[in-house]
């Protein structure tokens, strides 16, 4: 294949970004083979070349068509181009958190935080069963080195370990799904008494299909991974696993929904029900600021499912999916960032109580704190509001194609969640305004990186609220 053979396969392909990617990838393994004392600050200015390179090259994405394996949408670009911005948000972040706890110089997170994005864009390109498992393997293989470089103890080893085995099992339950799948459709003849459960089979082998989504989603029922490891996993790469393939894996659920014969609708009311439930009540319980956001996120993750739900019914109900989805994703991705900022200034393993009184000393981190937290709860005056209420309003007319328990079950879970979503995360605002100091500053490390995104985030939350239409094509 010569160099204009290549350059056409690229454009065609929408992978442009992607190869470039991958080209820094090798340039990294190859500098600590061949330059081993100054491989580690050349990966620092690669893996920067690499997510400028990959932002930019972004936008030579198609936005209608296929190719091979690959479809676009005009969602695509936008999607790929937030994965770029979320990984650069988890690389700054994560140097901030390295230096200020001095852990040792490896490029093994560097490695795979570009791998996974590469695989992440994939993902919301698969136009295949196949490529979408492929795809969505490679993250899980990426994640499980990123969620704990450098082991310490007994608790770490056992939650990458319950991380993988249960990513493993949801692997095998979708690989089971997608033979059958795959099985049914190369039948050419069935016999007629037993058309009739054609369909019903198909569905479960979806459901089963889609068991490894759900894993990246962190929904339920495979959500038992979650408070383990973000309560263990550096600050910033849960930061990043908590949003990125929650995005991609929302987005792939509507192109297995588009694809499979079966009715999906009880099975994935039953996710988003029993998620949004079981994620808001446990964050009641939760008394480590880590675990009130684990569990949040399994919450959040159902309501993420619900456009695939009415995707038949309603055309177009990825664009309400982008608008939620990016909102949320970079609002929960900052009040992390938050939480870094305050373990820089007081110490890791924060419980709520450690918040007390902290409005006092850090007035901007605490505001932008609660800013972004009424984003991922859906209030005004935030994007988040506006996401959600367009979601909602989506949902109205399709309750005339519905039977009416369904309609009005998915808009109530939708409500339900919001209310639930106020009543623990309004612990935060009170305690960091309203409550007494009880913890000091005695440790304090460099917070630019932490800041300087939960300042942008902020103000987009507002602005994006005041006027959508400059960040979203509505």
């Amino acid at each position: 294949m010569n160099q204009f053979q290549l350059k056409s396969f690229l454009l065609q392909s929408g992978l442009v970004a992607e190869f470039v990617v991958f080209s820094c990838i090798v340039l990294i393994a190859l500098s600590f083979v061949f330059l081993p004392k100054q491989a580690y600050g050349l990966s620092i200015w690669i893996t920067i070349f690499a997510l400028l390179a990959g932002f930019y090259f972004s936008g030579f994405t198609p936005t209608e068509g296929s190719f091979l394996g690959f479809r676009f949408w005009t969602s695509t670009p936008y999607l790929k181009r937030f994965f770029y911005i979320s990984g650069s948000v988890a690389f700054f972040c994560f140097l901030e958190w390295k230096f200020g706890r001095n852990q040792p110089q490896r490029p093994e997170p560097f490695i795979f935080l570009l791998l996974s994005i590469i695989s992440l864009c994939l993902m919301v390109q698969a136009n295949s069963f196949v490529v979408l498992f492929l795809s969505a393997e490679l993250f899980s293989i990426c994640s499980y080195g990123l969620v704990k470089p450098d082991v310490e103890g007994d608790k770490q080893v056992f939650s990458v370990v319950h991380y993988f085995g249960l990513g493993a099992l949801a692997s095998a339950i979708g690989l089971f799904g997608l033979s059958w799948m795959v099985g049914l459709q190369g039948i050419s003849s069935f016999p007629v008494e037993l058309i009739p459960y054609l369909a019903i089979v198909q569905s479960i082998a979806a459901v089963l299909f889609i068991s490894f989504l759900l894993f990246k989603l962190g929904s339920f029922p495979f959500h038992f991974w979650v408070p383990k490891i973000y309560e263990n996993a550096p600050t910033p790469i849960v930061g990043f696993i908590s949003v990125a393939p929650k995005v991609a894996a929302a987005f792939s659920l509507l192109w297995v929904v588009e694809h499979v014969e079966g009715d999906l609708t009880i099975p994935l009311m039953a996710f988003v029900f029993f998620g949004v439930l079981l994620g808001s009540l446990a964050a009641f319980q939760a008394e480590s600021l880590k675990n009130m956001f684990a569990f949040s996120s399994i919450a959040q993750a159902a309501i993420l499912i619900v456009p695939a739900i009415f995707y038949k019914q309603i055309p177009n109900s990825e664009n309400q999916l982008l608008i939620y989805a990016i909102s949320y994703a970079l609002a929960a991705q900052a009040a992390f960032c938050a939480i870094q900022y305050f373990e820089n200034h007081i110490h890791d393993g924060l419980s709520l109580k450690h918040l007390s009184g902290q409005f006092s000393n850090h007035p901007l981190p605490s505001l932008l704190f609660v800013i972004v937290i009424l984003s991922i709860i859906g209030l005004p005056p935030t994007i988040g509001f506006t996401a959600k209420l367009l979601i909602i309003s989506t949902l109205l007319p399709a309750l005339a194609n519905w039977e009416s328990w369904s309609g009005i079950l998915v808009f109530v879970t939708l409500v339900l969640s919001t209310i639930l979503s106020l009543g623990y995360f309004y612990r935060i605002p009170f305690l960091l305004i309203f409550k007494s100091r009880i913890s000091e500053s005695l440790d304090v490390r460099s917070s630019l990186s932490s800041v300087f995104w939960l300042f942008l985030v902020g103000i987009f939350v507002f602005l994006a609220f005041v006027k959508p239409s400059a960040f979203f094509s509505l």
